[in-house]
């Protein structure tokens, strides 16, 4: 006999049915509670990995937030697939990055360093004769890899990691300040 399962989408444009024999269910190694949520969900992982569907996309289909997707990725060993259009809408705007920033600024304002911001630069800090521009990126990134554009690139400035710096803010003014204190042209690795 066979089951039918239904996916469950917030606004059913299309209805997909899976008719699943009663050999499969009981082969598979679930709660049956449980089976049409996780079996949702395999099938979104499965979607997003063969590059069938966006990550916004699968995850919607999964009822997963976007967390509870990239952890479900790392945990089944899949690649994140970051596309031109993600890293667009995960660079954050300029004061969007000044605020993530200013628990950096005070550190430094508090060691008399003096900062502000501008227009298209989410913080200046000012030492002695010279000036760094700093700016944030998303932590799914890697700066370093050949398809890593951000809208601050072509500036003369230093990007740092957003979850570096929200995981250990200390350890990133430590790092700033050894930098300042060693030149005015940095080369920061974070």
């Amino acid at each position: 006999m066979f089951r039918p399962f239904r996916a469950k989408i917030k606004k059913l444009d299309h209805r997909v049915s899976l008719a699943i024999s009663d050999e499969v269910v009981s082969a598979i190694k679930l709660p049956k509670k449980q089976m049409e949520g996780e079996l949702i969900k395999e099938i979104a992982f499965t979607l997003y990995d063969r590059g069938l569907t966006s990550m916004g996309v699968a995850r919607r289909f999964a009822a997963l937030s976007k967390w509870e997707f990239i952890e479900g990725l790392a945990e089944r060993g899949i690649s994140r697939h970051y596309y031109a259009s993600e890293v667009e809408e995960d660079i954050k705007a300029v004061a969007e990055q000044s605020q993530q920033l200013q628990g950096l600024k005070r550190l430094l304002e508090l060691d008399g360093y003096e900062c502000y911001q501008d227009e298209k630069i989410p913080l200046i800090i000012k030492s002695n004769a010279y000036q760094l521009a700093i700016g944030t990126y998303p932590g799914l990134l890697d700066k370093k890899a050949e398809n890593f554009k951000h809208p601050l690139c072509e500036k003369d400035i230093h990007l740092i990691n957003d979850y570096f710096l929200d995981l250990n803010l200390p350890v990133a003014y430590q790092k700033l300040i050894q930098a300042l204190g060693v030149q005015g042209n940095l080369a920061l690795r974070w």
